[in-house]
């Protein structure tokens, strides 16, 4: 069963890099990895892989960037978002991206790590405006399942962002 899942993933993967990336780069905003080969494992070599051009850029986690330059990047990397969640539902399903598997867009399961995580926090001390926050979160989970699904990155961070040379995103 184990193979199983993981040569689902694996062709998962190869479908989303060889058909779904492509798509994407033509569209988006910003510069994404667009595959130029997608390699599948075989008795030679066991790992599927991918292949694409050199993005330029140096990542944001690597440059000591100004409050100035950090506001800079905001507008363009709000626009690639904003591409992202315009994608229509029937747009997103026709791609083969994975679902939301650790459910990242579920209101109730992270309300519910949020409370786990508050409860840990105040038994052991860790932080002092627990209830301030706490009902602050709170206050956020209301109404968040009447949102609407939308395509997002599910892994977005400051290693994900490329700088180019006149600290531009």
């Amino acid at each position: 069963a184990e193979d199983g899942i993981r040569d689902d993933l694996v062709t998962g993967v190869q479908t989303v890099c060889s058909s779904d990336l492509p798509k994407l780069a033509s569209m988006s905003p910003l510069a994404i990895p667009k595959p130029l080969y997608v390699g599948q494992a075989n008795e030679d070599f066991p790992w599927s892989f991918y292949g694409h051009h050199i993005l330029k850029g140096t990542t944001a986690c690597r440059l000591a960037l100004s409050e100035v330059e950090r506001v800079a990047i905001a507008r363009p990397l709000a626009h690639f978002l904003r591409f992202l969640h315009d994608i229509s539902l029937e747009e997103a399903q026709a791609f083969s991206l994975p679902e939301d598997e650790i459910f990242r867009s579920s209101p109730e399961k992270n309300a519910e790590k949020c409370r786990v995580n508050f409860k840990r926090l105040v038994k052991e001390k860790l932080f002092d405006p627990v209830d301030e926050l706490h009902a602050e979160l709170e206050t956020c989970f209301k109404g968040a399942e009447k949102i609407m699904p939308a395509l997002c990155h599910g892994d977005l961070y400051v290693r994900h962002l490329l700088i180019d040379d006149e600290r531009q995103l």
